[in-house]
């Protein structure tokens, strides 16, 4: 059987989990099943809660050009197709119209039966995700990451990382621009607490972004920062990071979700120029840190 999945960026945390659950519950049948995940204008990659070798195929729909081209692919095949659509978009619905030996369909707003019965929510609801969720994390790795994190701060006279108090900060450097005021209120909360320190790791990097986001911030922070070695880094190092934080801070809100599933304490930022909203989220938390 060719389960399709349409997933697409919009509602991205929420069709992200969802999207996990349903790959796992079609492996989870043992059978030569095939996955193919089509994204409308977006790239997924490897993450916490996405596996790309867990899926056959991935195509990316941009253009006229590669949805015609997904179209005479997927209906040169003669096997049956279930789709599952968790995107919003309409012209997903006209994608999918063209589309032959459809089995079944579902899409949002509907209840997963049959093969999904046994998960007891919408397609566009959360309610009760955490409970089927798989994180794609390897002990072995995560305690290696944590071995090799200890020797960079021991190596340079620190202690290791969990007997550091420290703030991690977590951001896309596509953004960073934006966030001057949020890392000034930082500074000069952390500048008054003697044996607090902060740790910057950022994503999307851009070494020239990085250096200019680092000239722009004032002393007080920079003589607060423990390390440098960290500023990009894979989820092994990120998951470190924020479990042994006092306070994880970030702008991705999927390492935010999975910090608050593990009972981290954490600050969900916004990306864009929303200074006002950022600000009350710094204040209002970082209040509370002694």
């Amino acid at each position: 059987m060719k389960y399709l999945i349409i997933f697409d960026g919009k509602s991205y945390l929420s069709n992200l989990l969802l999207l996990n659950i349903i790959v796992e519950k079609i492996l989870s049948q043992k059978l030569s099943n095939e996955i193919i995940l089509l994204c409308l204008n977006f790239e997924i990659i490897d993450s916490l809660y996405f596996k790309k070798e867990n899926v056959s195929n991935i195509i990316n729909l941009k253009g006229l050009k590669s949805i015609y081209s997904s179209l005479k692919e997927l209906n040169s095949d003669k096997s049956k197709k279930i789709i599952i659509n968790i995107s919003s978009s309409n012209y997903i619905k006209l994608y999918l119209f063209f589309i032959k030996r459809i089995k079944n369909k579902y899409t949002p707003g509907t209840k997963i039966n049959t093969t999904f019965s046994e998960l007891d929510f919408n397609l566009n609801t959360t309610k009760q995700k955490s409970k089927y969720l798989v994180e794609y994390l390897s002990k072995t790795e995560i305690r290696k990451t944590n071995e090799y994190i200890n020797w960079i701060l021991t190596s340079s006279y620190n202690k290791k990382i969990d007997k550091i108090r420290y703030i991690y900060v977590l951001l896309d450097a596509n953004f960073i621009e934006y966030k001057r005021k949020e890392i000034k209120i930082l500074s000069e909360y952390i500048s008054s607490k003697n044996t607090l320190k902060v740790i910057f790791s950022f994503y999307n990097y851009n070494k020239t972004k990085v250096n200019n986001f680092f000239k722009s911030i004032d002393l007080n922070i920079k003589s607060k920062i423990l390390t440098n070695k960290f500023l990009t880094s894979d989820k092994n190092f990120k998951v470190n990071l924020l479990y042994n934080s006092k306070i994880f801070i970030t702008d991705d809100e999927v390492y935010h979700f999975f910090s608050i599933e593990k009972s981290v304490e954490a600050i969900l930022l916004k990306k864009e120029d929303n200074n006002k909203i950022n600000q009350k989220l710094l204040e209002d938390n970082l209040s509370y840190l002694n």
